[in-house]
């Protein structure tokens, strides 16, 4: 499993901003992989993924304003030799997902139009990344083929009210749909009364899991976007989330650290790993 961290961490004697650590998911031992992947104090890593061929990519706010390019972070995740940046002409990238192709996909998590949307770096390249989105967030982050932000768009002519959640968006290669009708309302006027979705995580049967940072908990949706649960709670602000092979879901809690939570929703008398700058997460 990888964690990325917000913050200063000390490894030792010295102080690092910007650190990814590899942890079992069994023990909770931990050892740092890469340190030192921001250049300056504003900067964060938020969530990652890796790749088929071991490469981890890492989202985060590494630009300046009030543009925000910075691209996206890459390590080897082996060795923890930092690689080339990637996806430099992304404004505010997050996510990742990744396809079974080794394609890796942003969302926008600024406003930045118009290259709000879907953003695609094409399997084992090093070049820019291709929009295969058209704009439709203002802020988003986005997991698993899905992503979520409000459904209004930047201009002023946007007829539909903002709303916060999940937009239901399979991508397929080099071409996206979004349809915007297929929204899991997570705003504060909804049933659900919840709002900052930060995590996005799918299950081997198709069901969406969500974390909502304000108010402690994961929800569990079918495939269609219904409610079928509070899957988890009594956390303390879930940020991101990924399965592993057997559907244990594990979140990253701010303040907190790691918890595993079993396919049945039991996170266990406390969290896997107690870090409280854990941010982003993937699980090999």
């Amino acid at each position: 499993m990888y964690v990325s961290t917000t913050g200063s961490v000390a490894i030792g004697d010295t102080f690092f901003n910007g650190v990814v650590f590899k942890i079992n998911s069994q023990t909770g031992f931990s050892e740092p992989l890469a340190l030192g992947l921001v250049d300056f104090e504003y900067q964060i890593l938020e969530d990652l993924a890796i790749d088929p061929f071991g490469i981890l990519y890492i989202s985060g706010e590494f630009g300046s304003p009030p543009s925000y390019p910075g691209g996206v972070r890459r390590v080897n995740a082996d060795t923890g030799e930092r690689l080339s940046d990637v996806g430099t002409n992304i404004c505010g990238p997050e996510g990742p997902t990744i396809d079974e192709d080794g394609n890796v996909y942003f969302n926008t998590y600024l406003p930045c139009f118009p290259n709000d949307g879907i953003w695609m770096i094409p399997s084992g390249t090093t070049t820019e990344a291709i929009q295969v989105v058209n704009p439709f967030t203002v802020v988003g982050q986005g997991t698993d083929f899905l992503t979520k932000g409000t459904l209004a768009g930047h201009d002023n002519d946007a007829t539909q009210p903002e709303k916060i959640g999940i937009f239901i968006a399979t991508v397929i290669n080099t071409s996206g749909v979004v349809n915007a009708q297929r929204l899991i309302d997570l705003s504060s006027n909804s049933s659900l009364g919840l709002h900052q979705p930060m995590g996005v995580a799918v299950d081997r049967k198709g069901d969406i899991f969500v974390s909502s940072a304000n108010t402690g908990k994961i929800l569990q949706f079918d495939p269609e976007g219904n409610f079928i649960r509070d899957f988890a709670t009594g956390l303390f602000a879930p940020r991101h989330i990924a399965f592993d092979m057997d559907d244990n879901l594990y979140v990253s809690d701010a303040q907190v650290g790691i918890w595993k939570i079993t396919p049945d929703g039991n996170k266990g008398e406390g969290p896997i790993w107690n870090f409280p700058g854990a941010n982003g997460i993937d699980v090999e």
